[in-house]
C-alpha cells in the first residue's frame, strides 16, 4: 500500500469511529425510580469509561501505524536485513489498529443501545402512569369484564422482571398464575379467537378479542380446544395448563385495551 493510500485509509477509519461519538457519558435521566433504570445507568457509566479508554487506545495505535507507514514510505528501512522485520512490524501495527477500531465500534454500539433503553424505559414509565391506571379504574366502575382463566394464586404481577434465560430485565405487561398441571383454562370474557400460536419453547398461546377494544393473551397451554375465528363465551374452555421450561405449571395472562396494557386484576369479576 502506498503512503498516500495508507494515510487516506487510516484517516477514513478514524473519522468513522470518532464521528458523532460522545466521549463522556450523558447526564442520567432525572430521578431514576426503578431498579432497571439504576442497572442501566451503571451499565451506561461503565460502558462510557470503557469507550473512552478504547478511543484513547485507538489514537495510540493509529499513531504507531502512521509512524511506521511513513518511515517505510520515506525509505528509512534501508537495511535489507531489517527490512522484513520492519515490514512485519508495520503490518502488525495495522492489524492491531483494526482490532482496536472494531472494539471501539462495539462499545459505541452497546453504549448507544443502553442509552436508548433508558430513554425508552422513561417514556414507557410515563405512559404507564398516564394511560395504564386510567383504563383499569374506568373498567372497574362498570360491570366486570374478566373472569379468572384458571384456579391458582398469582405469583407475579405486571412490571419489571428478569428473563430466565438471558437475565435481561424487561417490562412484562402480563401476570402469572400458578395452577395445577392439566388444569382447565377458560375464556376470561366473551369474544373471538384471533390467534392460536405455537410458542418457541413449547406450548401454545391463545389471543382473544373482546368488546370495548379489549384483548387478552393466555400463554402456557399444552393443549388448545378452540380454533382461530371461533366465537367463545366467558368461561368456555380454551385448553389445559402446561409446564414452563423450569417445570412449573404456570399460566400467563396479559390484557390490553386499545393497544395499552392493563392490569387484569383490576378487571377481575368478584367471586
Amino acid at each position: 500500500m502506498s503512503s498516500a493510500r495508507f494515510t487516506f485509509a487510516l484517516a477514513a477509519a478514524l473519522a468513522e469511529v470518532f464521528a458523532d461519538v460522545p466521549h463522556t457519558v450523558a447526564e442520567p435521566l432525572a430521578s431514576p425510580t426503578t431498579l432497571v433504570d439504576a442497572h442501566l445507568l451503571a451499565r451506561e457509566d461503565a460502558l462510557g469509561k470503557q469507550h473512552d479508554a478504547a478511543l484513547h487506545l485507538v489514537r495510540q495505535h493509529a499513531w504507531v501505524a502512521y509512524r511506521l507507514g511513513r518511515r517505510r514510505a520515506l525509505g528509512f528501512f534501508a537495511d535489507s536485513k531489517l527490512r522484513p522485520e520492519e515490514a512485519r512490524a508495520e503490518a502488525m501495527a495495522v492489524v492491531v489498529l483494526g482490532r482496536s477500531l472494531h472494539e471501539a465500534r462495539k462499545l459505541q454500539d452497546e453504549l448507544k443501545r443502553v442509552q436508548q433503553e433508558r430513554t425508552g424505559l422513561a417514556a414507557r414509565e410515563a405512559q404507564d402512569k398516564a394511560a395504564v391506571l386510567t383504563p383499569v379504574a374506568e373498567a372497574t366502575v362498570s360491570k366486570p369484564l374478566v373472569l379468572w382463566p384458571t384456579k391458582g394464586p398469582t405469583i407475579s404481577s405486571p412490571g419489571l422482571r428478569p428473563d430466565p434465560v438471558t437475565g435481561v430485565v424487561y417490562r412484562d405487561p402480563g401476570l402469572q398464575i400458578l395452577a395445577r398441571l392439566d388444569a382447565p383454562v377458560v375464556s376470561p370474557a366473551a369474544g373471538v379467537v384471533r390467534k392460536v400460536a405455537a410458542l418457541p419453547n413449547g406450548g401454545y398461546a391463545v389471543v382473544l378479542a373482546h368488546d370495548d377494544e379489549l384483548v387478552s393473551i393466555l400463554s402456557g397451554l399444552h393443549t388448545v380446544d378452540v380454533a382461530e375465528g371461533e366465537p367463545v363465551q366467558a368461561g368456555v374452555a380454551l385448553g389445559r395448563v402446561g409446564r414452563t421450561l423450569d417445570g412449573a405449571p404456570v399460566l400467563r395472562l396479559a390484557v390490553w385495551r386499545a393497544g395499552v396494557p392493563v392490569d387484569a386484576r383490576g378487571l377481575r369479576a368478584p367471586r
